[in-house]
């Protein structure tokens, strides 16, 4: 393994990152898997994007019955729905990538355990933006892989937007996610998938 460094944004508290310990990747779900399993991660995402969500989804709540009691009651009920929507897709196509990983590259790191990193040539601002992250919620740290598990991965997070395709459809993109590696250290479209040991080299 190099002696390359990477950034990850994460929501540990601070005062208690021990620069000096090895961490290791979880042997069961990361943080990460975890929130993806609880529906209330779709109802915060939709209360942080909400103009967008109701612009991507189909259920907007524009519907109007010029009662407002009845159209308070449908805008509720399609926020609803877009929530279910949003966890129901969103976890549907996390299995079938790792079912993906699984079967045809098993050597690379699973996305239920795996750390998820950034090339340090990249801008943390620009990154935060280009993946959706408001980043004034979360701390950013500088990490060095020490002992790989699995090879670590660099892919495009971009063919991860699929959530309304068919099975096939999100089969082929994980095929392409999980089977093609961004090169460049620079590419902004790129995550790298990291399991394994590491230590914390700067918190930012």
């Amino acid at each position: 393994m190099d002696d390359k460094e990477y950034y990850h944004f994460t929501n540990w508290d601070m005062k208690n990152i021990d620069k000096s310990k090895i961490y290791s990747t979880p042997n069961d779900l990361s943080n990460y898997w975890k929130n993806k399993l609880r529906k209330e991660y779709a109802r915060d995402w939709y209360v942080q994007n909400k103009g967008l969500f109701e612009s991507q989804y189909i259920l907007g709540g524009s519907l109007k019955t010029g009662n407002n009691a009845n159209d308070s009651k449908i805008k509720e009920l399609s926020k609803e729905l877009n929530i279910q929507l949003k966890y129901s897709t969103e976890l549907l196509k996390e299995y079938i990538f790792d079912e993906v990983r699984y079967l045809n590259y098993p050597n690379k790191p699973t996305r239920k355990r795996c750390i998820f990193l950034f090339d340090t040539s990249i801008s943390p601002v620009e990154y935060g933006k280009k993946i959706g992250f408001d980043i004034a919620k979360y701390n950013l740290i500088k990490i060095q892989p020490i002992s790989p598990i699995h090879d670590l991965h660099r892919a495009n997070y971009s063919l991860l937007n699929i959530n309304f395709s068919d099975y096939e459809g999100i089969k082929n993109n994980a095929g392409l996610y999980w089977g093609s590696s961004i090169q460049a250290d620079n590419d902004i479209s790129s995550e790298v998938l990291y399991e394994g040991t590491y230590t914390i080299t700067e918190i930012l």
